[in-house]
């Protein structure tokens, strides 16, 4: 998928990571298969489809918050935040960032 991507074939890398994803799910990895989810909303981000990537962020989030994957929640939080100011929505990317604040604790 890394390769597809840096070939400018995004539609091919996201297909591989989505199979990936899939395939860490069904083997009982959930931290492996959110890792697969930061790499395809990166290509998102990476093609300016900030909106795309907040969505599988928003979903990577919430499932590592269940999964109580602390450093994987800071993780995609930050990423967040670079699609929140990418997108000028400065009010939102504070509200991330005072969120982690928040997982530190």
């Amino acid at each position: 998928a890394l390769n597809s991507a840096l070939l400018g074939d995004f539609p091919n890398a996201v297909a591989l990571y989505e199979s990936a994803r899939d395939a860490f799910e069904q083997l009982g990895q959930p931290e492996s298969a959110l890792r697969v989810e930061h790499y395809r909303a990166a290509v998102y981000a990476g093609q300016g489809q900030l909106t795309r990537a907040l969505r599988v962020h928003a979903d990577a989030l919430a499932a590592a918050e269940r999964a109580g994957l602390a450093d994987t929640v800071v993780e995609v939080a930050l990423e967040m935040v670079h699609c929140y100011a990418g997108l000028n929505r400065h009010a939102d990317a504070l509200d991330q960032v005072s969120r982690l604040r928040l997982v530190g604790r």
